[in-house]
């Protein structure tokens, strides 16, 4: 692990990120929430929906992401003012634990208000949750080895779709827990593995990489130079990817009707569609079943 002393002050653009990434999740919960009938209707659905909806849910995609990433960012930073591993080792350790317990207990009652928690659903904290429990071991390792691994698994997570569990046994809980989503039934209660940890770990640990570029020996104009190279080579690997449906996406396009909301989407944004099809991007999660066009898949 990197230890070089960090600057006191916080890092505004970090900041600026996550608090984005903040008020379009906030946006999204208010809709679902508040909005007339979203509860049983999709804002993807495009012969429903209208192109600022479309839009304001479809965005809505790199939030969990941001989070997760720059979790693993903000873990670098800590863990660069401490005199050694054990202290960030153990403060992610705790705070995954945390997570897990908040997502169980907490989160799962404020969207479900259901005191017996028959309904259980791991989300995006939980996701976070266990990515730091890994992380905390992975922090051991040089940087470099941590950003291979973070490479391996969010490159690769998707070669392993073809293996699938349908038992109840540990190796199969395991399996939902690290790549397939799945419902279980444990008691009484309905619980839903919705956010697969395997890439989620892989975010977090590229997360973690990045924070060397935020040492006080990497210039700054290196810096803004690197992330900008980063970002145009991962968008373009992304539109290629998706636009010829070659890797990553278990949902191929789908064709539309032509309706006014395609025809709006054909014109003002053609990096998501072509030839009247529109393209459905798996929701949320980066490795769940459930498209932008319909609800989570129950095996």
């Amino acid at each position: 692990m990197v230890t070089t002393n960090m600057r006191s002050q916080r890092l505004p653009a970090i900041d600026f990120l996550r608090g984005l990434a903040m008020i379009i999740m906030a946006l999204d919960h208010v809709r679902l929430y508040f909005g007339h009938g979203n509860w049983y209707s999709d804002p993807t659905n495009l012969e429903t929906t209208t192109p600022a909806l479309f839009f304001t849910r479809w965005i809505t995609h790199f939030c969990a992401p941001i989070f997760v990433f720059l979790a693993g960012t903000s873990a670098f930073l800590y863990g660069s003012k401490q005199s050694s591993t054990k202290p960030l080792a153990l403060f992610l350790f705790t705070r995954g634990l945390w997570l897990i317990f908040a997502e169980l207990v907490i989160v799962n009652f404020a969207w479900t208000f259901d005191i017996t928690f028959s309904y259980i659903i791991l989300q995006v904290i939980w996701a976070i949750g266990i990515s730091m429990l890994v992380l905390s071991a992975l922090v051991f390792l040089p940087t470099k080895i941590i950003a291979l691994i973070g490479l391996i698994l969010v490159f690769g997570h998707n070669l392993l779709d073809s293996i699938k569990a349908f038992g109840a046994f540990p190796k199969d809980i395991l399996w939902y827990i690290l790549h397939q989503e799945h419902v279980l039934y444990v008691g009484k209660s309905t619980v839903i593995a919705h956010y697969p940890a395997l890439p989620w770990i892989g975010l977090i640990a590229l997360g973690y990489a990045m924070g060397t570029f935020y040492t006080q020996n990497f210039d700054e104009e290196k810096r803004k130079r690197r992330l900008l190279q980063i970002g145009i080579s991962a968008i373009t690997l992304f539109l290629l990817l998706r636009g010829f449906n070659l890797y990553g996406e278990p949902n191929p396009w789908t064709s539309q009707s032509s309706s006014d909301v395609t025809k709006f989407i054909d014109i003002y944004s053609p990096i998501f569609s072509q030839h009247n099809k529109i393209s459905t991007i798996t929701s949320f999660s980066p490795h769940d079943y459930r498209t932008s066009t319909g609800l989570f898949s129950i095996e």
